[in-house]
């Protein structure tokens, strides 16, 4: 049987590795257990890519960095996996904070390598599925590549070029890959459709934004921007002013359909799935929550803002700016925020008209009849 779960100890006292080794392996059914010093700890990671790290710390001699540094950058930025720090020293301050689910603090003590067993038994279901979410993108990578290449390799272009269109059509046929409806029979959650935080550098349709001094919980600090995506690259010379829509309560939304917090949960249950995905109701369209970010909201299509550019934060921060890039919308969700604001903005003002005698007349040429 293949081993399941590989397990890094990154120690250099030689004492504890074997006892930590040893309590792993009794509490832990199916582990693989390997170790290492600090001095090789990055390209140990590197080449066994372990299941999850457990790590000692070892400060240098100015006291300012740590000799896991490297490590936990490495494994934060290109080797994602739990890590647990195993420490007698305190919390270290790259990890300080952090409140990550798979990143967690354990300081040596008589029973401290048990509880380190016991946080990597819970982190294992979640394990096999990074395991199998890697080996999805290794499949549809070499799957893309597979059919790419055959029609980049025809192209009258340099080596250069055809390494350059390989890799920017590949991820673009990865990306796409991504997109197919699952086929496990699982339903896609409302708030999948956030992409948290933003990958885009420019601002986008759909971003949604949040005022700096806002609270994540108040719908009403919130924005939605409505410009299109493609005047809002900065390479493009981009607007000075982004258009947004101002979020307001969810229970305007309910207004708007007649119903409010005194409707019966029997009557709610019944009539809301079949409204929760419509574009849009009287310039109304409801957002879910992003837990810890955005708050279950509405978007109010008709109260509108024009906010300067320049006072929306950059991707990654660094500037005293109003407001922030909380989440972007994914694809087609972004283009049904722009389709639900052109029924809106779109819809012409008609004069009124005597409906009355239209469906009499209406009503006598269907039935046959002759006007009275």
């Amino acid at each position: 049987m293949a081993v399941r779960f590989r397990v890094l100890i990154i120690e250099d006292d030689r004492t504890m590795i074997k006892s930590l080794k040893l309590t792993l392996e009794d509490r832990l059914i199916d582990v693989k257990v390997s170790s290492t010093g600090f001095r090789k700890a990055k390209e140990k990671v590197a080449t066994e890519r372990p299941d999850a790290v457990v790590m000692d710390v070892f400060e240098d001699q100015t006291k300012t960095t740590t000799k896991a540094d490297a490590t936990w950058d490495y494994i934060w930025d290109v080797h994602f996996c739990p890590v647990v720090v195993h420490s007698a020293r305190e919390e270290p301050a790259f990890l300080r904070g952090k409140r990550h689910p798979f990143a967690h603090y354990e300081p040596k003590s008589q029973d401290s390598q048990e509880r380190v067993a016991e946080k990597l038994k819970t982190y294992r279901s979640h394990i096999d599925g990074l395991r199998a979410f890697g080996d999805e993108v290794a499949k549809k990578a070499a799957e893309s590549l597979r059919h790419v290449s055959e029609l980049v390799w025809k192209e009258p272009a340099s080596e250069s070029e055809k390494r350059d269109m390989l890799l920017r059509v590949t991820r673009r046929r990865v990306a796409a890959s991504f997109d197919l409806p699952p086929t496990d029979g699982h339903r896609t959650r409302a708030w999948e459709q956030y992409i948290y935080p933003p990958l885009d550098p420019d601002i986008l349709t759909g971003d949604v934004l949040r005022e700096a001094a806002g609270q994540a919980n108040d719908p009403c600090a919130f924005r939605v921007v409505l410009s299109p995506s493609c005047d809002l690259v900065i390479s493009q010379g981009a607007l000075e002013n982004v258009l947004v829509a101002r979020c307001v309560d969810a229970k305007r939304w309910l207004k708007k359909l007649s119903l409010d917090a005194a409707t019966s949960e029997a009557k709610l249950r019944d009539k809301l799935p079949r409204e929760v995905t419509r574009d849009q109701h009287e310039g109304v369209k409801i957002l879910p929550s992003l837990p810890g970010h955005i708050p279950l909201m509405a978007v109010d299509l008709k109260e509108l803002e024009l906010i300067p550019r320049n006072q929306i934060e950059p991707l990654g921060g660094g500037a005293a700016s109003q407001y922030v890039r909380v989440a972007s919308v994914d694809s087609p969700f972004r283009e049904q925020v722009a389709w639900a604001y052109v029924q809106v903005a779109g819809r012409p003002g008609m004069p009124v008209t005597d409906a009355v005698d239209f469906t009499e007349r209406i009503i006598q040429t269907v039935k046959g009849s002759k006007p009275s």
